[in-house]
């Protein structure tokens, strides 16, 4: 199968999926009676939508069409994921979230992206012959481990100071925009360990278990209890985001399609 016919396949599987799983939700209100998680239809919309927001970002900052098309593509996808979810999510707090998250996460990313390129950065089918940097193993130092550490404990302490500072309450634009970054941080996570030059597994599962990760600590520091079923949805959207991202660039990878550095001219 040539690498066009890859992708657009990918593309009529990202509007199919978001078509019936939005016109399931408007149909039965979103929920699964009976179920453990009975708005489990409902937060895999949203993780579906910020997805798809993050590879539209993906896609107006990495493709080589003119400007003007990317621009039109970027504005118009967006509209989409806003119709999508304003039409499949009828819990106010969710639309909120989601209407808030998806205009940020598409603008965040195109914009990371963009500077990136700028950078060198380029997405490239790397032909078979073609040769790439080898792979560099996994290097370990103070400072990095000391670095991981920092950013453990202040993700931990954030969350704990957000309770104690919102109580039961957190702001829903504060909350979403918070959110939003973060899934920008995951995305672009994402496109390393899938189109880099290393072999994704290990990296793909390390960008899966922060997902998992940040989605507990994010429930955590703006549930109005501690239940489980919050810190469950939280987690579904987070790690259901990366995990659409992840699988979606592995595609783009099987095609040949390699995020490198562009060679500097002489």
């Amino acid at each position: 199968m040539r690498p066009g016919y890859r992708l657009g396949l990918l593309a009529l599987a990202h509007l199919a999926s978001g078509v019936l799983l939005g016109g399931y939700c408007a149909a039965v209100g979103g929920r699964l009676p009976g179920f453990a998680l009975p708005l489990a239809p409902l937060v895999t919309l949203l993780a579906l939508a910020l997805g798809q927001a993050c590879l539209l970002g993906f896609w107006a900052a990495l493709s080589r069409g003119p400007r003007w098309l990317r621009l039109g593509g970027l504005a118009a996808g967006a509209v989409y994921l806003e119709a999508l979810v304003s039409y499949g999510l009828r819990e106010d707090d969710l639309r909120l979230v989601a209407t808030i998250s998806v205009a940020t996460i598409s603008v965040v990313s195109a914009a990371a992206l963009l500077a990136a390129r700028r950078g060198r950065a380029e997405l490239r089918r790397v032909v078979p012959a073609e040769r790439v940097p080898p792979r560099e193993g996994l290097r370990f130092s103070i400072r990095g481990l000391m670095l991981t550490t920092l950013i453990v404990a202040t993700l931990l302490g954030g969350a704990r100071a957000v309770r104690q500072a919102f109580g039961h309450f957190t702001p829903s634009l504060f909350a979403s925009a918070v959110l939003a970054v973060s899934l920008v941080v995951l995305a672009l996570a994402a496109g390393w360990a899938a189109l880099g030059v290393a072999r994704p597994a290990g990296r793909a599962c390390a960008v899966l278990a922060c997902a998992v990760a940040y989605g507990g600590l994010f429930a955590y520091g703006v549930s109005e209890d501690r239940d489980w079923e919050p810190i469950a949805y939280f987690v579904i959207v987070v790690a259901g985001q990366s995990a659409a991202v992840l699988a979606s660039l592995l595609v783009a990878r099987s095609a040949g399609y390699r995020l490198v550095a562009a060679p500097r001219p002489t």
